[in-house]
């Protein structure tokens, strides 16, 4: 995606902390690939208040969601003691940052 959009003649910045820390009055959108992470309540609000105040776009791409592999992969985790993985996109953290604030969310 990246790639396509730049020959397309977009600049793209890639956020590596939370998105209290960028002003979205420097962007046109926001666009959230494939998140694997859990968003802040304080995140969410800041990305509502952007879209719906400061008429920021968000682009929300998700990828395949399972809760059984979920629940797999977490049990797996714990007996091997290794660091937490999310199998796909992380549909909870997503739905969770759009249900109440836009009334959508994935199924």
């Amino acid at each position: 995606m990246y790639e396509h959009l730049t020959i397309k003649g977009f600049h793209i910045e890639i956020l590596t902390q939370s998105f209290n820390c960028f002003n979205a009055e420097n962007y046109g959108a926001l666009i959230v690939a494939d998140p694997e992470d859990f968003f802040s309540e304080s995140e969410i609000e800041k990305l509502a208040y952007d879209v719906k105040v400061n008429s920021m776009g968000l682009i929300v791409v998700a990828d395949w969601y399972n809760s059984k592999a979920q629940s797999k992969l977490e049990s797996y985790a714990a007996e091997m003691d290794i660091a937490f993985a999310m199998a796909g996109s992380n549909v909870p953290a997503l739905n969770a940052l759009l249900k109440d604030q836009f009334g959508i969310a994935f199924g």
